[in-house]
């Protein structure tokens, strides 16, 4: 195997292959960039991003690892529209929405907007349920700063729309 890292790069060459790797998780990490290419995880699940400030973004060919499941951000906020990027990729491609992307405390991540469209649609796939609880969060883009809001809505009185 080649895998390189030199200062802030991994660059992975399409030889290098993790061929068991399911799970991943950098803490800390000093890395801006890292390029890879899909054949090199083929059965990877799993990617936790744990303070890793300078990296600029998840590489987008994660999105092509079929076997992905699921990618946690904590304390890297700028890895955010990556990730959702990544999974509006793999919802595009698959149509279904098979990828969780989680933030600090395994809060779900989604676009603004995306998230209400979604559960108008749901609300009328909920049979006996008087309340749904919806958590999101809003960023300060200035300050790198995030405030998560967890709400419950009661159902009653809602009209079902179609």
């Amino acid at each position: 195997m080649r895998t390189v890292i030199q200062e802030e790069e991994w660059n992975m060459g399409e030889e290098d292959t993790f061929v068991n790797l399911k799970y991943l998780e950098l803490f800390q990490v000093t890395l801006a960039k890292w390029e890879f290419a899909e054949e090199s995880f083929p059965v990877f699940e799993k990617l936790v991003l744990s303070t890793c400030l300078k990296l600029e973004e998840i590489p987008s060919i994660f999105g092509d690892i079929y076997s992905l499941k699921g990618i946690k951000l904590t304390e890297s906020p700028q890895l955010e529209d990556s990730a959702l990027g990544i999974k509006q990729y793999v919802e595009d491609m698959m149509g279904e929405d098979k990828l969780q992307i989680l933030g600090p405390n395994n809060i779900p991540l989604s676009k603004t907007g995306g998230t209400f469209k979604s559960i108008k649609y749901r609300i009328g796939e909920l049979n006996d349920e008087k309340s749904i609880t919806i958590c999101y969060s809003i960023r300060n883009e200035a300050t790198f700063t995030r405030i998560h809001i967890m709400e419950t809505i009661t159902l009653e009185g809602l009209r079902h729309e179609v």
